[in-house]
């Protein structure tokens, strides 16, 4: 994660890692009775809804600060956007085939709906379809990338547009005037579904792609303020204390939303917070920028694309022994089960690459042998 100047960002690393985790909690009440406990209700429950909007601020943010030049056609958009998907594809083709034992009664029940469905998650359009059993089928977390796919055809326009205008606007007030215009617009989209009673609220403001540029959009300007104030005086007493509140921020949404409403707890109400907290920890000149750059944390962050996409799979794993175990009357913490899911989550990294690399030596030897005949 780079600045414009190709300077790593380490902090903002460390702090996708931490966003994860809010994830992987959140998924944890799979296993067991883990969903009926108070810490979970109380704290955890709202770790995903969290995560997620930080995460496609983050990306914005991120996407900013590239600083791309191309013009916005069709050519170059689709030349991105492959590119882009291709980049995780592999790796959710692999845990889309791995998930599937943990479902195959209901693929077995039904086979032509299973396969449609497998279908829909393979051309990433599964986030297109208010239906639970479609959006959240299979590997559910990659109604994420099916999202994001989407956003990727914002991506050359928007730089083009910003190129444009901060030639003429002074960037400052332009780009905070538009952020608070794109919270409004949220607002007021929540407002006329509350208003209209719309069912399925949650996929409406939680999965539908469009409804997600709204995040994307205010990361991406928030990055573009970003690179044109980049030069902060600011010591390391005060970044720490920004930093603080930032933690608190994170925190206290947490513990806010089992009291609001899906209509404001999907996206809207994170927007504010993700930018300061995203802000203020790109600034990086504090302790906690410290901790989140260690290289610990910095790696997590760099692998936080595949614990997305393994960490749901290897929990429903883990689930799935829970419960055939106390078939056998064998008892055994919740808590020991969720340990092992997180740990063989990220044990699990070296050897998909160990996979990977292995099958890219095979399609080198083949191409070689061809080549030879």
């Amino acid at each position: 994660m780079r600045d414009s100047k190709g300077k790593r960002i380490n902090s903002l690393q460390g702090l996708r890692a931490i966003l994860f985790v809010l994830i992987f909690t959140f998924h944890t009440s799979m296993i067991g009775n883990i969903s009926e406990s108070l810490i979970y209700i109380n704290f955890f429950r709202g770790g995903g809804a969290e995560a997620v909007a930080f995460f496609f601020v983050l990306s914005g943010f991120i996407e900013a600060l590239h600083q791309r030049k191309e013009v916005p056609d069709i050519k170059n958009i689709t030349r991105l956007c492959i590119a882009k998907v291709k980049k995780f594809y592999g790796l959710h083709v692999f845990f889309l085939l791995a998930v599937i034992p943990t479902v195959i009664i209901s693929v077995v029940k039904a086979p032509l709906q299973a396969g449609e469905r497998m279908i829909i998650n393979l051309l990433l359009l599964q986030s297109w379809f208010p239906d639970e059993q479609i959006w959240l089928s299979y590997n559910s977390v990659t109604w994420f990338i099916s999202t994001l796919a989407f956003l990727f055809l914002f991506i050359i326009p928007m730089h083009w547009i910003s190129n444009h205008l901060e030639q003429k606007w002074p960037t400052g007030r332009f780009y905070c005037g538009l952020l608070v215009i794109i919270w409004l617009l949220d607002f007021i989209l929540a407002i006329l579904l509350l208003k209209k009673n719309v069912s399925n609220i949650k996929y409406y403001l939680y999965a539908f792609p469009p409804s997600r540029l709204f995040d994307y959009a205010s990361g991406f300007i928030l990055g573009r303020f970003f690179i044109c104030h980049k030069k902060y005086e600011i010591s390391e007493k005060k970044a720490t204390f920004l930093e603080i509140i930032s933690v608190n921020i994170i925190i206290g949404y947490l513990l806010i939303f089992p009291y609001i409403s899906d209509y404001f707890s999907r996206s809207i109400m994170y927007l504010p917070g993700a930018a300061l907290v995203i802000y203020v920890f790109a600034i990086g000149k504090g302790k906690i920028s410290g901790f989140f750059s260690s290289p610990l944390m910095v790696a997590a962050g760099n692998n936080s694309l595949y614990y997305m996409m393994s960490h749901q799979v290897v929990i429903r794993y883990c689930s799935l022994i829970y419960k055939n175990l106390l078939k056998f009357n064998i008892r055994s913490s919740e808590l020991i089960w969720v340990f092992a899911a997180f740990v063989v989550t990220f044990a699990s990294k070296p050897i998909y690459d160990m996979l990977c690399f292995k099958l890219r030596r095979l399609q080198l030897d083949w191409k070689s042998m061809n080549h030879q005949t």
